[in-house]
């Protein structure tokens, strides 16, 4: 195999040389490759390589913008959401980023500058910009950005900033079904302990325990054992919008009522420290980690499976009413006014199901959700389900709004109304993760794994260093750096997603739910991400892909600081220009990101996007088009900047990553520099978005419409890019027939899609394990009955790192 992840890269000691016809042309490549420094009266500087940061699809692009377009293999990079400590990027902490005037774009390795005049040229639109007060008599070691192709950029925010998150610490309320098989039940007793005393989890965490049924109680953790009952929105399986007038109480006042009689913290707090409500030892709604490690065990063993003699589908299960329950208690510990937002960092929504919501909020017939009944119509069936849908959507933007995340891990993977549970989750930033059934072991827990499509040799683990592994290589270092369980919570996800279509029982795997579980309270590192992308001219932004959303409107924030220009005061010293640049760059960063920022250091452009949770183990993916021909330009520049907020260092971070694409003539050359492994989860990521799209995850016609677009992008690039060979000669030179070979360097890409087309996502129908539904189950002639674990394995393909997204097509 080639080494699609490394050819191409702006290194003056790159073997790789386009070969094309023009002499004169080779030279002026070979300049523009070689020129990666700074400064004319600065010594050339090596470029440090940042595959790892941004993973390019291809580092070269054809000339010609019709094959550009439509050669088949897509056009575009990744940006796997990891967190600084895994990157090591040089930092820039003592001034703030400088940015074109004409395009916005960063300084970057690519930029012509010139340090003692303070000029510098923009490579993406060609203006140049002058900023004498930042780079005045500066040596060349001071703008790490121009020997880097990736960079972070950090400045300090006041502690009263608003997107910093509540002071205080975590709180983790387990939300827990108790109608799950008695051997369930023990596998979420056994993960439950494992993962408090993972030495990773702060002591002081506050945790909850809260368990629902035909209703929802909150249990105390102290010595004395007993629990309240909470009320319900409704009995009946019509949908009651959380928090609404309708509802027979107000939750919010009785679970306030609970803590302060039954928290000493709270109730301490509310008395103004003077004490109040039970003591601690005997009575505690919510405890640390720390003291309610010796209670937790007893409260655990007392949880029994009721309604036994129900089959597990059918038992009532108020889901929605405890999902909203959980949010109370947390807002209501914490004393939040829900009529503004906030970022409780640390705190997170845990459930875990034995099966759809049967009551309460959000539950549906299950004659329905076995029908395949879309959301949209005015049938009473259609109303069922959309009001459903909406429950999901409320309490999945209630959660955003207090900054918790929720995820959903369920025992079964179809049959439980993904939708809602979808909703819900990715509403707030969080996950829903079916398990698989213990029969379909997934690849991470058997003995040896190897990269599908692949023969065992060219694994990422068994490859030599020699030779190119099938992703990129600075990726190890990471999974060594970041932790074992932010890398496999997106496997696990991934691959647990998409193998679990083969039955509709299963059941929770202990040492897997105990992993699922670390890596949903340690995988978040940011609050606040924003996604900015910036083009050279010929280069044009199409779609982006990922858990992203378009950007909200600025938060209900009081005070936004006034607008501040980096500009010093004239006559001023080069100490007090940088120091009036940090000055300023803080009061820039004070203001909240938002669309409305087009002035300043941290000013987003148009194409920008919000990222819905900043959290390890997650991908952007982009897609990229050819605006017109490139036979004047040497190579095209895309730069990736990454906002987000750390609050643990209480920091606003910018990661710029910066990558060049060379132009080139021919199709070897072209071939030669495609990494097919980004390129096929590029694949995958745009099938499965325009799948769910469409409803192939739940209808039978849809996903094989989804396997045609599949085969027919075989079809393209083997048309557009492989060699035609001579099938049969005829007769008499008449009737002579021609073939055309797919190429050698895609031959990973053919592979996945071959696989991805004929797995369980896109596959044929196959007939459901008897027993699993009633037979109302076939009364839709297209409905897929496992339409459930189709739609995870979509969410889980669509979010997951694109690696991790190559391992599970």
């Amino acid at each position: 195999m080639t080494t699609p992840s490394n050819a191409g890269l702006p290194s003056p000691n790159n073997s790789v040389t386009p070969q094309v016809a023009g002499q004169q042309q080779t030279n002026s490549f070979q300049k523009e490759q070689k020129h990666t420094a700074s400064s004319q009266m600065q010594p050339a500087v090596t470029v440090a390589p940042a595959d790892h940061v941004l993973t390019l699809v291809s580092s070269s692009v054809v000339n010609q913008r019709g094959f550009a377009n439509t050669c088949g293999v897509p056009l575009g990079a990744h940006m796997d959401l990891r967190p600084s400590e895994a990157l090591r990027l040089p930092l820039i902490a003592t001034r703030p980023p400088l940015r074109c005037n004409g395009c916005s774009a960063f300084l970057n390795v690519y930029c012509k500058a010139n340090l003692p005049k303070g000029v510098w040229k923009c490579y993406m639109c060609g203006a140049i910009n002058i900023q004498k007060d930042l780079m005045e008599a500066a040596n060349v070691t001071a703008f790490p950005e121009l020997s880097s192709e990736a960079v972070e950029y950090s400045v300090a925010l006041p502690p009263s900033h608003p997107l910093l998150p509540t002071p205080g610490p975590g709180h983790l309320v387990f939300a827990i079904d108790t109608t799950l098989e008695p051997k369930d039940l023990q596998a979420v007793r056994e993960a439950l302990l494992t993962t408090l005393a993972n030495p990773c989890l702060d002591p002081s965490t506050l945790i909850s325990l809260i368990t629902f049924d035909g209703c929802v109680a909150v249990h105390n953790l102290g010595s004395q054992r007993f629990s309240h009952v909470l009320p319900t929105g409704s009995t009946s399986t019509g949908a009651v919008q959380p928090g609404s007038g309708s509802s027979l109480l107000n939750l919010q006042s009785v679970v306030q009522h609970l803590l302060d009689r039954h928290c000493s913290a709270t109730a301490s707090r509310r008395a103004g420290g003077g004490g109040g409500g039970v003591a601690a030892a005997s009575s505690a709604l919510v405890s640390d980690v720390e003291s309610c490690v010796q209670h937790l065990p007893k409260v655990l063993a007392s949880f029994r499976t009721v309604q036994s003699e129900v089959p597990v589908r059918e038992r009532a299960r108020c889901l929605g009413s405890a999902v909203e329950a959980a949010l109370r208690l947390i807002a209501a510990h914490a004393s939040l006014d829900l009529t503004r937002h906030h970022n409780l960092y640390s705190s997170r929504v845990i459930v875990l199901a034995g099966g759809p919501a049967t009551r309460g909020p959000g539950a549906v017939p299950l004659e329905l959700l076995d029908q395949a009944v879309p959301e949209k119509g005015r049938a009473s069936d259609n109303r069922a389900v959309a009001a459903s849908l909406d429950v999901g959507v409320a309490l999945g933007d209630m959660a955003s709004k207090i900054g918790v995340a929720v995820d959903i891990l369920t025992s079964i993977s179809t049959g439980v109304n993904a939708k809602l549970l979808t909703a819900i989750t990715h509403g707030s930033g969080g996950e829903f993760m079916p398990h698989p059934p213990p029969h379909h072991p997934p690849p991470h827990l058997a003995p040896s794994s190897s990269t599908p499509g692949m023969p065992p040799a060219q694994s990422p683990q068994s490859q030599p260093p020699t030779q190119s592994p099938p992703f990129p290589p600075q990726q190890q270092p990471h999974q060594r750096q970041g932790g074992e369980v932010n890398d496999s919570h997106q496997q696990e996800q991934a691959v647990a997603a998409t193998t679990t279509s083969g039955s509709g029982s299963g059941g929770f795997i202990g040492p897997l739910l105990s992993r699922q579980l670390t890596a949903s309270l340690t995988r978040r590192f940011g609050l606040e991400g924003r996604l900015d992308c910036y083009c050279s001219e010929g280069l044009r932004l199409v779609q982006w892909f990922g858990p992203l959303d378009t950007i909200q409107v600025e938060l209900e924030v009081g005070g936004p600081a006034a607008a501040a220009t980096t500009a010093a005061p004239t006559g001023t010293s080069a100490a007090a220009a940088a120091a009036a640049a940090v000055v300023a760059a803080t009061a820039a960063a004070a203001r909240p990101l938002s669309s409305s920022a087009t002035v300043g250091p941290y000013r987003l452009s148009p194409v920008a996007c919000g990222v819905v949770a900043v959290e390890s183990g997650r991908c952007a993916s982009l897609r990229l088009e050819v605006t017109r021909d490139l036979d004047d330009v040497p190579s095209l520049f895309l730069q990736v900047a990454f906002h987000f907020v750390n609050p643990l260092s209480r920091q606003r971070v910018v990661r710029v990553v910066t990558r060049r694409l060379a132009v080139v003539e021919s199709r070897g050359e072209y071939l030669r520099t495609v990494n097919p492994t980004a390129a096929a989860a590029l694949l995958g990521k745009r099938v499965v978005l325009e799948g769910k799209r469409t409803g192939a995850y739940r209808d039978s016609r849809k996903a094989e419409e989804a396997r045609y677009a599949v085969a027919a992008q075989l079809g393209l690039v083997a048309t557009r890019c492989g060699q035609e060979v001579l099938a049969s000669r005829g007769v008499l030179g008449f009737g002579g027939r021609k073939n055309r070979q797919w190429p050698p360097e895609l031959m990973p890409l053919a592979y996945a899609l071959y696989h991805f087309q004929r797995g369980p996502l896109l596959g044929p129908p196959v007939p459901p394990p008897p027993g699993t539904f009633p037979a109302a189950a076939h009364s839709h002639l297209h409905a897929l009955w496992d339409s459930d674990a189709r739609l995870a394995g979509f969410n889980a393909l669509l979010r997951a790192a694109w690696a991790d997204a190559y391992r599970s097509m």
